[in-house]
């Protein structure tokens, strides 16, 4: 998968916001500066290639326009972001 900026942008707010614990993606909008539906779509790509696990029900008033209402980095994610040096 190719990593780009937008993503690596994304890993890292989700790793200080909360390195090991799920998190609530809606603040990742304005802390990466990117609309709902570009969230939405990256956090898709980013668990399909392993970096982030996500769950998603779109009852939840917390929920992207997708459904995803939690997120969390991976050991692969946080890999990613040591390799880049990140973090």
């Amino acid at each position: 998968m190719n990593v780009d900026e937008i993503d690596l942008r994304i890993l890292k707010e989700i790793y200080v916001k909360s390195s090991r614990d799920s998190i609530p993606p809606k603040p990742l909008i304005k802390a990466v500066g990117i609309d709902e539906q570009q969230l939405a779509d990256k956090l898709e790509i980013l668990e399909k290639g392993g970096y982030v696990k996500t769950k998603g029900d779109s009852a939840n008033d917390h929920s992207l326009c997708n459904g995803i209402y939690l997120v969390m980095l991976t050991a692969e994610g946080r890999e990613l972001l040591r390799k880049r040096k990140e973090i």
